[in-house]
């Protein structure tokens, strides 16, 4: 077989061979094969941020951590830049789905280091095929693979999906970072109402600490909070490989124009000045999700939680 020099782990010819082997050695009719696409989120930003001498700490940190999730049965392999490859043998779908979410529990959870001392958390996207064809190469299983991944991240990023996978996305998620409990408890109610998933933190730390933990479709972010304001968990949130692209809402009080201009310059999407409609921040929150490509997911659940 033949190593990949960043990680470690068998390249794409060493996994090419060793498709083939796994292929003969199986009866695929009693021994189902898996065959995982496991792609590194927002990868490229990792790299314009913090260089590529980090991005090759994260590859070679990353590929340890979901090699020790694996099982001694399983190979792990590097098949291009920021894309690895799982061969998963005598495994079913959901078997394999158990591995591959323990493996993103154990990344997610790994704090990494920048040059500047700066730290920051990545996470994985994965989607599982099942070997049936002893005809079939690997490169075609991935591109099957590579498919569902796609349709799959309309979600957002951190997701493991099988063949079985509904091609109807799950609802979108919603961080909301609002400390006044009345509005926050309206905001939800409403975004709720219209299928969203919403989760409200009432400070900007611990709004901070979820983010680094999870992944979500998009942040509405209240500007004047105690302890950290929100122009500071913006910036913290931009630096954040996992939230660097991630739309962010930010709410401020009426005639606070500095606040706006602010916020545009930290990487806020858009604002809604109080006091607002509760409608008008929906719809600000639809159209800019369908900009973000999660139209499928808005519009299906959106028609789900009206019917």
């Amino acid at each position: 077989d033949t190593f990949d020099p960043v990680t470690g782990l068998p390249d794409r010819t060493g996994l090419q061979e060793a498709f083939s082997r796994a292929v003969t050695f199986y009866d695929l009719t009693t021994d189902p094969l898996c065959v995982a696409l496991i792609d590194l989120d927002n990868f490229t930003v990792v790299n314009d941020l913090y260089g590529p001498a980090t991005g090759d700490d994260v590859l070679q940190k990353t590929a340890d951590l979901i090699r020790a999730s694996l099982r001694d049965l399983d190979l792990l392999g590097r098949w291009e830049r920021d894309t690895f490859c799982a061969l998963l043998p005598e495994t079913t779908p959901q078997e394999a789905a158990r591995l591959l979410d323990r493996a993103l529990q154990a990344v997610r959870n790994e704090p990494f280091y920048a040059s500047n001392d700066r730290t920051f958390h990545v996470s994985f996207s994965a989607a599982i095929t099942t070997v049936h064809d002893t005809e079939r190469s690997l490169e075609e299983t991935l591109r099957e693979a590579r498919r569902l991944l796609t349709s799959a991240r309309q979600s957002g990023p951190g997701q493991i999906v099988t063949e079985d996978y509904s091609s109807r996305p799950a609802r979108p998620s919603i961080l909301l970072i609002e400390d006044d409990e009345d509005i926050a408890a309206i905001i939800q109610f409403r975004l709720q109402r219209d299928g969203y998933d919403v989760t409200h933190c009432n400070d900007g730390q611990k709004g901070i600490d979820f983010a680094r933990q999870n992944t979500v479709s998009l942040i509405i972010l209240d500007v004047k909070m105690p302890g950290l304001d929100g122009f500071e968990v913006l910036d913290r949130l931009r630096k954040m490989p996992a939230h660097a692209r991630t739309p962010v809402i930010m709410l401020t009080s009426m005639g606070r124009e500095d606040d706006v201009v602010r916020g545009f310059e930290l990487g806020a999407d858009d604002y809604v000045l109080k006091p607002f409609s509760p409608v008008e921040l929906s719809a600000r929150v639809r159209r800019l999700l369908h900009r973000h490509g999660h139209r499928a997911a808005v519009s299906a659940h959106a028609h789900e939680a009206r019917a």
